[in-house]
């Protein structure tokens, strides 16, 4: 059992930010990155919204906001239209008028009592340029330290941590909508960190921090530029995706969203960790994802994905695999270039019960050099459904990845 007991509280401030001359704060903003190149991404956001000045960007719901396993829950119980199936995190605004959505009827008391609890807390009740101030406590006890259960046992060597602790954490979250531009960073401390193995960040002190969440995103109303960390999952939400998953520590990413709420072209890049050779050379490590999302009228919403991790000594990120309307793959196979590329499907069905699939393809042969050029079978899957029946709601999945994978 992961979690035996946990206690939170928390602080919230909402003052308004106005910016009464917003061409003075641009011109001064840009004098600024002169003397700061540090401010140079967010003026670069700016300038790329300023032409949709009546528009305001959202914040992401962060997939470890106390609300989201009753959000889940909902979704699965089919008492409430999934914002954005087959993605994770929800946009704050997409939840509200989701939960705003909700029929009140079929609710229970409770779950109601926890509806309202909820629009309460992520409600923007301001015009303009707003800001949010978040502050959280919270202990906890348990029977080991990994982020994710399901990795007890695992690993090689086998992640055993099995001492029961108590933990304390603590955090404070900033947000900043400037029309189309919102600025979130989230710092934490949690005494959990230096125990936990897929931690490798600094452990020799009794409290570890990190950075919950840290970004820019430009929003605007066909597409989205953001850069910066948090966590992400693609694929069935209530599993793990087979290939971007919010199981490791989230990574400084760049983001580009194009389309509509019926079709979009999404693409993330970052750079991973560097890993050295047997003879001791440093390869550098850089992984890129491109997505086709289609959600057309009806029950499915489908997508179509390809990833490409990059790796060599002293090696860049080149730029035909950062463009996000390239194929990965293709570029591979026409370069040369030394790269491990997947391909994938995502699936799900709405309905009384829903259905969802995800399968992916690692290490594809697509021609052979000699009779016995074979490359070993490499692949995951995933299958599952979930639905609701006397106001409870169940969940049920079955998932495969080959050990080469």
């Amino acid at each position: 059992m992961r979690l035996l007991w946990i206690a939170d509280c928390g602080l919230r401030i909402e003052p308004p930010f106005p910016i009464h001359n917003p061409q003075s704060a641009i011109r001064n903003g840009l004098q600024s990155a002169i003397r700061n190149p540090q401010s140079a991404i967010l003026i670069a956001l700016l300038a790329l919204a300023a032409p949709l000045r009546g528009q305001t960007a959202t914040p992401y719901v962060p997939l470890s906001y106390r609300g989201s396993p009753y959000v889940e829950h909902l979704i699965a119980a089919g008492k409430m239209v999934d914002p954005s199936p087959l993605t994770r995190p929800f946009r704050a605004d997409d939840l509200v008028r989701a939960l705003e959505a909700i029929d009140s009827t079929r609710l229970g008391n409770g779950e109601w009592g926890v509806v309202r609890a909820l629009l309460r807390d992520l409600r923007r009740h301001e015009q303009g340029p707003w800001g949010r101030v978040d502050a959280h406590l919270g202990v906890a006890a348990a029977t080991h330290s990994l982020r994710d259960p399901l990795e007890l046992f695992r690993g090689a060597p086998p992640r055993g941590d099995t001492v029961s602790r108590g933990f304390g954490s603590g955090g404070l979250a900033l947000t900043l909508a400037l029309g189309p531009v919102v600025a979130v960073t989230h710092p934490l401390f949690d005494t959990r960190l230096k125990y936990d193995r897929d931690w490798f960040g600094k452990k020799d002190r009794a409290i570890a921090g990190r950075m919950a969440e840290s970004y820019f995103s430009a929003q605007w109303s066909f597409g989205e530029l953001f850069f910066g960390r948090m966590d992400r999952n693609w694929g069935p939400s209530v599993v793990q995706g087979l290939l971007l998953s919010d199981d490791p520590y989230g990574l400084d990413h760049l983001g580009v969203t194009l389309g509509t709420s019926a079709i979009q072209l999404q693409a993330i890049a970052t750079q991973l960790d560097s890993r050295s050779d047997s003879i001791g050379q440093t390869n550098r490590r850089y992984m890129v994802q491109h997505r086709l999302w289609l959600r057309p009228p009806g029950r499915w919403t489908v997508a179509l994905w390809e990833g490409s991790v990059l790796s060599g000594a002293d090696r860049d990120l080149e730029p035909w695999y950062l463009n996000i309307l390239n194929l990965g793959f293709l570029e591979q196979l026409n370069t040369g270039t030394n790269v491990n590329s997947f391909v994938g499907l995502d699936l799900e069905r709405r309905g009384g019960v829903t259905t969802y699939a995800q399968l992916m393809l690692d290490d594809i042969q697509v021609d052979r050099k000699t009779l016995t050029d074979q490359k070993p079978t490499s692949w995951g899957l995933t299958v599952g459904a979930k639905g609701g029946v006397a106001g409870a709601a169940w969940t049920l999945f079955y998932t495969q990845v080959a050990n080469l994978t």
